[in-house]
């Protein structure tokens, strides 16, 4: 009988990755000091999609912050995925 075993990180490693794809985001964004870009990995229940998800949280301050889901895990997101959030994030504003 064979096992996939799932990739995993450090978490050192998955903290990096979340810094370094929040600070690429907001430098695409060219956002302001005191805006903010969260990037997580969650777990996800919907039917169809990957067991763990991608979320990208926007937060500017004097406007509604904004979510995005990424159907990758966070080791396999891409600066292309980021690409396509902030191309989401320009058709918003």
């Amino acid at each position: 009988m064979f096992q996939v075993l799932q990739r995993r990180v450090s978490p050192l490693a998955a903290r990096l990755h979340c810094a370094d794809l929040a600070t690429s985001l907001h430098d695409k964004l060219v956002l302001d000091r005191d805006d903010v870009v969260k990037v997580s990995e969650v777990d996800c229940s919907d039917p169809g999609s990957p067991d763990l998800e991608t979320v990208v949280l926007i937060m500017r301050e004097g406007r509604t912050s904004l979510l995005f889901r990424v159907e990758k895990r966070l080791a396999d997101v891409t600066e292309d995925d980021l690409d396509g959030v902030a191309d989401r994030v320009w058709e918003m504003t």
